[in-house]
């Protein structure tokens, strides 16, 4: 990850998948917007607020809250399957209520490993 942006109580970071036998084919991680329609999102351009990977869970987040106080923003996690990166939790909170708390989640779901043929399994966990 690279950091490419600081903003008043947060970081950007720009997140790269590279391969360790051949370093030099090295991508920019470019995850699909859980919610579409939210214009110019950070993710359709590769960028991650507040990203973070960890290895022994394979999970990609980001934490971006909307205001300092954090009553408000948007945080996503996406499991490596050992394909590709797949949504598994999707937390929102559009309007900022003036104090902290939990926002509702839109979407859980458990990530299985990819089989042969590429595809992965899920397990719902929430509606």
């Amino acid at each position: 990850m690279l950091g490419c942006g600081r903003f008043a109580y947060q970081t950007s970071v720009l997140a790269f998948i590279v391969p360790r036998a051949d370093p030099g084919k090295a991508r920019l991680l470019m995850l699909p917007d859980p919610l579409p329609s939210a214009p110019l999102s950070l993710e359709s351009r590769g960028e991650y607020v507040e990203g973070s990977y960890d290895a022994a869970s394979r999970v990609f987040g980001q934490y971006a809250k909307g205001r300092g106080m954090a009553d408000c923003g948007s945080a996503q996690e996406w499991t490596y399957d050992g394909t590709d990166f797949r949504l598994s939790s999707y937390t929102l909170q559009q309007r900022c209520g003036g104090g902290s708390g939990d926002w509702p989640t839109l979407f859980r779901t458990r990530v299985q490993p990819s089989s042969k043929n590429g595809k992965s399994g899920r397990t719902s966990l929430a509606k």
